[in-house]
């Protein structure tokens, strides 16, 4: 049986349409086959049927002093095979996540396998060529500036999460 298990993530809507361009214009790369663009803060989380409303408002307390904040963002890469979009600030996602981490530690981000809090938003993953012109094309059209006003807690299987809740963040 398959784990179902739970993201806790930054919503990028402004980004759905990016990610649609990718996917309906280059037939040779794949993009990420998962929740709309989002930035994740951390998976996996706990399993689904630990998701519960109790737990919820345990991340609602978590963060009820935590202000909503503008963020830019830039495309990177990881590696030659993956192009992502980073923040130029990455601080306030990184203490999202390590709030999280402190206050569920049996759950390490992307289950260990990473040393370091990286936030991204992975694009596209093919050739370094085809990548390479993604990267001109959607570079232009980044917004100067995105607004993080809540997070989102999804579950199920990985690659088919459906949103479960939010938690909105403090309006300076």
């Amino acid at each position: 049986m398959t784990k179902q298990e739970s993201v806790i993530y930054v919503p990028l809507t402004k980004l759905d349409p990016v990610l649609a361009y990718i996917s309906q214009a280059y037939d040779q790369v794949r993009s990420p086959d998962c929740l709309k663009a989002h930035m994740t803060l951390q998976y996996p989380w706990l399993e689904k049927e630990g998701v519960t409303r109790e737990v919820m408002n345990d991340l609602r307390t978590l963060f009820k002093d935590q202000t909503s904040f503008n963020f830019q963002l830039t495309t990177a890469w990881f590696g030659d095979s993956v192009l992502i979009l980073k923040p130029l600030d990455p601080q306030p996602f990184i203490e999202m996540t390590q709030a999280i981490l402190r206050t569920w530690p049996d759950y390490p981000y992307y289950g260990g396998d990473y040393d370091e809090i990286e936030p991204h938003v992975t694009l596209a993953y093919g050739q370094a060529e085809d990548l390479k012109q993604i990267e001109d094309y959607i570079s232009p059209l980044l917004e100067a500036s995105y607004r993080c006003t809540h997070l989102e807690v999804a579950t199920g299987i990985a690659g088919q999460m459906e949103y479960f809740d939010r938690i909105d963040l403090e309006v300076e």
